[in-house]
């Protein structure tokens, strides 16, 4: 848990301007003048500096602590706004500057842990692993093969651990991403190899990236709260090619006001380029199930426009060029055209080999109609667009390919 601490803006800015990187010294006398003027939130500061923040203030704090802790004041004002939602938005006011020194005064933890280096998980970890130099890396996944590959990455920090229970036990901060709902309960729960299996958990955090059903993740995140350390859910969107440059979004089951936040932001940031704070437990998964059903029918409804124009006599680039200037404009449209040519660099136009495989988003439709059914929420397209990709997830021609391979099967003799 973090701790209620601000900072004094004019002592902290002051002490860390003695530093000698010009751009540290131009960027607090920068932020010296517009907190002394009214007109700050005209002038809001981008939290797309969180990162670079956090990681000079690593070296700086370590060789100066005592001129930092004559900067620290205790609880920042109540009145202060919501803290920052991540990389690329901006916190506005005073309190929000406040906020954004908040965050970068918490530093990451020196030893993490991984569990899962799947098509999502590889990336992301390697995000993590490479903005956090100082940080010993535990992991752990079923392919050892996997495994041993990544390590190759760092071998003087990474560390291949047994179980989940070793990572668990080593990492202060554990991350989890794995296919399903199924999988997290045997990561966590499983006796003698799960987290929950590993002596002393308290004060430890766990943030599971999985997209599974909601129903699941509270039910671990009960189960690992009883046990004394912290659980948040927060799955990705942006897929690999997102994941790979360091440029998801998370969606994470807290609220905006929580104390948590500074913290997170800093570490998510690290992984991915923004963060929202949804509101409370579940409901980062909530999101993402929100976002997937959106996301799946706006692929098939792009695959039918795009063979219904083709089929009518136009160009397919020249067709996908109108959409994205038009009402119809969509990123599947744009950058994931299903289309093998439109967009050259997509895995749509390499054999639909990389991306977002067909079953996950069948398996992620399917989560996502079942939680609109336990809350009475009326999907029109749910059940046919659940259809299409289990039909298309059952053809040995598309079977573990990108989803939006759901075109060629609309296309099929």
């Amino acid at each position: 848990m973090v701790s209620h601490t601000s900072v004094s803006e004019t002592p902290f800015l002051s002490w860390l301007s003695t530093y000698s990187s010009p751009w540290t010294r131009q960027y607090c006398a920068y932020v010296l003048k517009k907190a002394t003027t009214i007109t700050l939130r005209r002038n809001s500061i981008p939290v797309s500096y969180i990162s670079w923040w956090a990681s000079s203030l690593r070296r700086w704090m370590l060789s100066d602590m005592v001129g930092l802790r004559k900067c620290v004041v205790p609880a920042y004002p109540t009145h202060s706004p919501p803290a920052p939602h991540g990389p690329g938005h901006e916190a506005t006011g005073l309190g929000g500057v406040r906020i954004r020194f908040l965050a970068a005064l918490m530093l990451p933890p020196r030893r993490l842990g991984w569990i899962g280096l799947g098509a999502m998980g590889w990336p992301m970890a390697q995000q993590l692993l490479f903005k956090n130099p100082a940080a010993t890396f535990y992991i752990y996944d079923v392919d050892r093969t996997l495994l041993v590959e990544f390590a190759q990455s760092a071998p003087d920090r990474v560390k291949i651990a047994a179980n989940a229970t070793e990572v668990a036990t080593k990492a202060d901060w554990v991350f989890t991403i794995v296919p399903e709902g199924r999988h997290v309960r045997q990561v966590y729960l499983a006796e003698g190899t799960g987290i929950l299996a590993a002596e002393n958990l308290a004060g430890k955090m766990f943030i599971d990236c999985s997209t599974i059903d909601i129903e699941t993740s509270l039910d671990v995140g009960a189960a690992v709260i009883t046990a004394g350390a912290d659980f948040i859910d927060a799955p990705v969107s942006g897929g690999t090619a997102g994941a790979a440059k360091g440029a998801i979004t998370f969606m994470v089951g807290i609220a905006a006001d929580d104390a948590r936040l500074p913290i997170l932001a800093t570490v998510l940031s690290m992984v991915g380029s923004s963060m929202n704070a949804m509101g409370g437990k579940g409901l980062g998964l909530a999101a993402k199930l929100s976002n997937n059903y959106l996301s799946g029918c706006i692929a098939i409804a792009t695959a039918e426009a795009m063979s219904m124009g083709m089929k009518l006599g136009i160009d397919p680039k020249i067709l996908s060029a109108t959409f994205d200037k038009g009402t119809g404009a969509n990123w599947v449209n744009r950058s994931m055209n299903p289309v093998p040519g439109v967009c050259p660099e997509a895995a749509t136009s390499n054999g639909y080999v990389g991306g977002f495989k067909v079953e996950l988003m069948e398996k992620d439709m399917r989560l996502a109609t079942q939680a609109a059914r336990q809350v009475g929420a009326k999907l029109v397209l749910g059940e046919a667009a659940v259809s299409a990709y289990a039909q298309t997830a059952s053809d040995p021609d598309f079977r573990g390919k990108d989803s939006r391979v759901v075109y060629q099967w609309l296309n099929k003799a």
